[in-house]
This record gives C-alpha cells, sequence and structure tokens, in this order.
C-alpha cells in the first residue's frame, strides 16, 4: 500500500506543471526546462541545418551572448550553462541534447575543475547527479563513497520524482507563502545576467583564511582520469564521436586577481600543459573590470567574448 501510495504521489511530479513551475529556482532545471521547450526545428531551419551547443558552466552563460551569437551566424546556436556545470555534469546534461551529425559543441573548461575534491567542494546536490547520470555512472564517480554510489543507483527510480522533488517542494512553500520571494528570474539562469558586479563581490574583501581553503595548489589538484571533470571530459569526446560532432574546448581566463591569489605558479605551469595537451583554446583575458567577480564577465566582458565565439564558429 505504502509503494503504490508513493509511485502514485511520484506520478504528479511534473516538469512542467504545478507546483514545480512554481519552485523552479536551480540553474540546472531552468536549463532543463529551456531544453524541453527549445524548437530544434526552427533553429535548423534558421541556418543551414546544423546547431551549435554551448554546453558548459555559468561562465559560458556570462561569456556569450546567444542573441548576438545566433544572429551573425549561418550555424543555429543553443546555450545552456548553469552553475557548477564543469565537465562532469555537462557530460549528463549532453546526453539529453538533440545532437546531429554535422552539429558542434562548445564547453568551457576551468583549471579550478580540477579540484581532487571537485563535488564536495563545489556541493553538488545529490538530486543533480540522480538527474543526469544513469545508476551504472554512480561507480564511475570515485569522489564518491561506496555508500553514495548505493544511494544514487537507488534514488533513480523513479526518475520523476527524484528529478523534480526539490523543485516540488519549493513549489508547495511558494503557494502556501505568496508573499515571500521565493525563486530568481529565470533570465537569470538561461541567458545571462546584466549585472556589472556581482552581488557583494566589490564590498567582500577576500580574508586570507578564504584564500586559503579556495586555493588550488599542487595537493588539491587532480586530472588523473578517476577525477570528476577529467572523466567529464572524456565522456563528452565520446558522445560527440559516437554522434559526429565537433567538440570544441574553450577557456574563459579568470581576473589577474584569482590567478595571482586563488591559484599557486605550479599549478598554473601544469594548467597550462593540460591546456595544451587537451587542445583547449584560451580565449581573450579582458580587463578585470570586465569581470562581474573573480571568473564570471560582465557584458564589457561578454561582448568582447561573443565575438571570440563567433569568429571561432564560422572558421568551421
Amino acid at each position: 500500500m505504502a509503494i503504490a501510495l508513493f509511485l502514485a504521489m511520484a506520478v504528479t511530479y511534473s516538469p512542467t506543471g504545478f507546483p514545480v513551475d512554481q519552485g523552479r529556482d536551480s540553474s540546472l532545471t531552468w536549463n532543463l526546462w529551456k531544453l524541453d521547450r527549445l524548437d530544434v526545428e526552427a533553429l535548423r531551419e534558421g541556418g543551414d541545418g546544423r546547431v551549435a551547443w554551448l554546453v558548459g558552466a555559468s561562465i559560458l552563460r556570462e561569456a556569450v551572448d546567444e542573441e548576438v551569437a545566433s544572429a551573425a551566424l549561418e550555424i543555429g546556436v543553443a546555450k545552456f550553462g548553469f552553475n557548477r556545470g564543469a565537465s562532469g555534469l555537462s557530460a549528463g546534461f549532453l546526453d539529453r541534447v538533440p545532437l546531429q551529425e554535422g552539429d558542434v559543441v562548445v564547453h568551457n573548461v576551468a583549471a579550478n575543475n580540477f579540484r581532487h575534491d571537485w563535488i564536495s567542494f563545489v556541493d553538488i546536490p545529490h538530486w543533480w547527479l540522480t538527474t543526469l547520470f544513469a545508476p551504472k555512472d554512480f561507480w564511475s564517480f570515485s569522489e564518491l563513497s561506496v555508500q553514495e554510489r548505493l544511494e544514487g543507483s537507488m534514488n533513480y527510480a523513479p526518475r520523476r520524482f527524484w528529478t523534480n522533488h526539490d523543485d516540488t517542494q519549493d513549489g508547495w512553500f511558494a503557494a502556501t507563502t505568496p508573499w515571500l520571494k521565493h525563486r530568481s528570474s529565470k533570465n537569470e539562469h538561461t541567458r545571462h545576467s546584466g549585472r556589472e558586479t556581482s552581488p557583494g563581490f566589490r564590498k567582500w574583501a577576500l580574508s586570507d583564511r578564504s584564500a586559503d581553503v579556495r586555493r588550488l595548489d599542487l595537493e588539491r589538484w587532480d586530472s588523473s582520469p578517476e577525477q570528476f571533470n577529467a572523466w567529464g571530459l572524456e565522456r563528452l569526446a565520446e558522445t560527440c564521436r559516437a554522434k559526429g560532432v565537433t567538440l570544441i574546448l574553450v577557456e574563459v581566463p579568470p581576473t589577474h586577481q584569482m590567478e595571482e591569489r586563488l591559484m599557486t605558479p605550479p599549478v598554473l605551469e601544469l594548467w597550462d600543459a593540460e591546456r595544451k595537451a587537451r587542445g583547449i583554446q584560451r580565449l581573450t583575458k579582458v580587463p578585470d573590470d570586465d569581470y562581474a567577480d573573480f571568473m564570471h564577465p560582465n557584458p564589457r566582458g561578454r561582448e568582447v567574448l561573443t565575438q571570440d565565439v563567433i569568429e571561432l564558429l564560422s572558421a568551421l
């Protein structure tokens, strides 16, 4: 009886209906919402039949103006950039993208993706993993404990329940407390921010203690095949090869402040070698004033970096 009741309740957890629409607030679910509503046929008909899929982290989201790139190119452009969307999570997201032979995937990679404890360091919600990956994938995630891998496998079915659980709960809360602000604008997650600086960034002085926690040094660096984002890069490459799709890896360079305070010189050398080995193309390093924080470009930076991406895609 309890199982039947649970399954009956799970059916109501729809990604397109109430209360999920009232509670959707994470950058991942907003981008899944955008992908679900994308008119792929119109996107292909509007260009030469190919699509450039920009899939990656929030840095890519803030670095490229999708509308400007679409207007400048013969190829269709669709951008999906979500918080913490480094290679590991993007590999799972790309599995949902309707790729066709001849398409292009542009993905951003950063040095700080290669921390040995990346999943825990950036605090990935467990349900993001169950949303994007099949149970068998959890056994590839060396950072997770055996217990976490078992939970990931067990919390998979029914998938719609686990994918929409948090948004459903938030939606019911929003429905019962309408006087409170519950979620951010979808444009913040599906398009880009228009802010000059991230909230509180210039007011916040990076303390030595905070810098020590965030700093990427040799002890924390890990680019081995088992590291989550290194694994994700190979998974992205495998997916693109299987579909006959071109994969372009880019770096949106961080600010001088970040490289000086949050990355040690030996790590910068390792990253330079890693970038060359993986064929990662470094985009224009804009002035620090053209960033909203340590890593995310603001509108001025986005204008420059969008042109970089347009040039890359125009050359194909």
